[in-house]
């Protein structure tokens, strides 16, 4: 009989962070994990217990939680020193203080601990947009060697390295070929919204007033989600006379930036949403034309999927995992010229006008590769063949 796993997994970003993709993927693996029959126990280890935080985790079976109840001003989600000392002391400190046992330590992003021992560790690689100096991080920067530094703690102190995507796979392989050996096939996230009935979406909506046909973006701070090329593609696709609006939504910060700079341009049609719940976004992309995603990094696309599970295309970069996840016949960028994604605006503004029920079902069913139960197992596989 195969000895069970038990497994420790670092779940600062369950309690420190709020709607994030960071905090999804380790409350979507957790989850996975502790539905496997090999899986003896997952012990999450955070910072300080936050109960309204860990529900998330409340109804899966074999899970436990460790605490070094720490201040709340060492919160590892506030800067990369906060959280490397979290994770090179306070996590080690932890297991060694509480006796903690395991088999297993999972990495959720990158970084791993230098100072555990006599255990195998796995970590996760997202991306490696934190090298690329197009995504805000010059070679001379904080931000550039704070990345190196994470990606070195995974290259000497991992065991296994799980890519989420293939394009991750093998942009890592590029940068770090000599840690090609531990890099194993890709393992997808698994996205877990669920495509709403036409009624549903139109009763989230009942509160936003849009009249006309729209497209959907994106608007963050700093240069990766491509937000300035958003905005100049659609001022170009209005000036020749788009009938279409735009719905931007992303956080406070990132909306006040753009909509401040999109104002003083004299932008119309744009329609600023902040905070936008589940509900409400899936609602927007059932009703959109197009999701406009010209991403200049990304290791996965949670978007890209969330949108298709509404029957939603999206526009985004053909070099990226954009077209692993899309289906062929959804044209993409072959660059990051809003000129080029004022061009396919059109297209897909004549798209959305032919597209029909049958259509849509063929989206939404493609965005099902990714809503499988496989994660898990893809998980224990990596660990008890190593």
């Amino acid at each position: 009989m195969t000895k069970k796993i038990r497994v420790a997994i670092d779940g600062f970003r369950i309690v420190c962070e709020r709607n994030t993709s960071g905090r999804a993927y380790a409350v979507e693996l957790i989850a996975a994990l502790s539905l496997r029959p090999e899986i003896e126990e997952i012990i999450v280890l955070v910072p300080w217990v936050d109960d309204a935080q860990l529900a998330s985790l409340a109804h899966f079976p074999k899970i436990s939680v460790q605490s070094a109840n720490i201040s709340k001003l060492l919160d590892p989600a506030r800067s990369w020193f906060r959280k490397t000392y979290w994770i090179q002391w306070l996590i080690p400190g932890l297991i060694s203080r509480k006796k903690i046992i395991f088999d297993w330590y999972i990495a959720p992003y990158h970084q791993c601990p230098l100072r555990l021992s006599k255990v195998k560790v796995l970590a996760v690689i997202h991306d490696l947009c934190g090298l690329r100096a197009d995504c805000g991080y010059q070679k001379r920067s904080k931000g550039y060697w704070n990345h190196r530094f994470n990606f070195w703690t995974a290259i000497r102190r991992a065991d296994v390295l799980v890519p989420i995507s293939q394009f991750a796979r093998r942009d890592f392989i590029a940068n770090y070929p000599k840690a090609a050996g531990k890099i194993i096939s890709e393992i997808y996230n698994s996205v877990k919204s669920h495509t709403l009935s036409v009624d549903a979406g139109l009763d989230a909506l009942k509160s936003i007033q849009i009249d006309k046909p729209f497209f959907i973006a994106f608007s963050a701070t700093g240069p990766r989600k491509g937000t300035d090329i958003t905005l100049s593609a659609y001022k170009k696709y209005k000036a020749q006379g788009g009938k279409s609006d735009l719905v931007l939504i992303g956080g406070r910060a990132g909306i006040d930036f753009w909509k401040n700079s999109a104002e003083a341009k004299g932008l119309i049609g744009v329609h600023w949403l902040p905070h936008v719940t589940d509900l409400v976004r899936d609602a927007l992309y059932q009703r959109s034309v197009a999701l406009l995603f010209p991403s200049r990094c990304e290791g996965f696309g949670y978007p890209i999927v969330e949108a298709l599970r509404q029957g939603c295309p999206s526009v985004a970069l053909e070099y990226s995992p954009a077209k692993e996840i899309l289906p062929d016949t959804l044209p993409l960028l072959k660059s990051l010229d809003y000129h080029e994604l004022e061009r396919l605006m059109w297209k897909y503004d004549s798209l959305a006008s032919q597209r029909d029920a049958t259509q849509i079902s063929s989206l939404i069913q493609h965005s099902q590769r990714f809503a499988d139960d496989t994660l898990g197992i893809k998980f224990v596989t990596a660990m008890i063949t190593r």
